[in-house]
């Protein structure tokens, strides 16, 4: 059986190391894109902790486009979801709905907490 993997919208960060500790109790794997981590920064989210604890970061094998109107760094984590096969973690409805609309597997971010 293989491992659930995830990819945490940056939209999700939120709630980062909330979704860190829930990844490590379900044994699953965490992505954050590489434009991600360039948006942490520029906002000075804390994904420190996150990346210490497990979530690796990857880049989506080609060059990232834009999806509707979302920022790069958004699409990217959709462009990510849809190649590693994964399901997005977000917190806005306008990036769930952009990802479904690309076939991606989305969670809520409480839902995904809650589960």
């Amino acid at each position: 059986m293989s491992e659930v993997i995830y990819v945490i919208s940056p939209s999700a960060f939120i709630k980062i190391k909330e979704i860190t500790e829930k990844l490590k109790k379900i044994n699953a794997i965490g992505y954050i894109s590489t434009l991600g981590v360039s948006q942490a920064l520029k906002e000075k989210v804390d994904i420190d902790y996150s990346l210490d604890n497990g979530v690796r970061v990857r880049a989506f094998s080609h060059k990232p486009f834009k999806i509707g109107d979302l920022p790069l760094y958004e699409s990217e984590a959709i462009l990510l979801a849809k190649e590693l096969d994964a399901i997005l973690i977000a917190n806005d409805k306008r990036i769930e709905e952009e990802a479904r609309r690309e076939n991606v597997k989305v969670i809520d971010v409480n839902s995904f907490l809650n589960s």
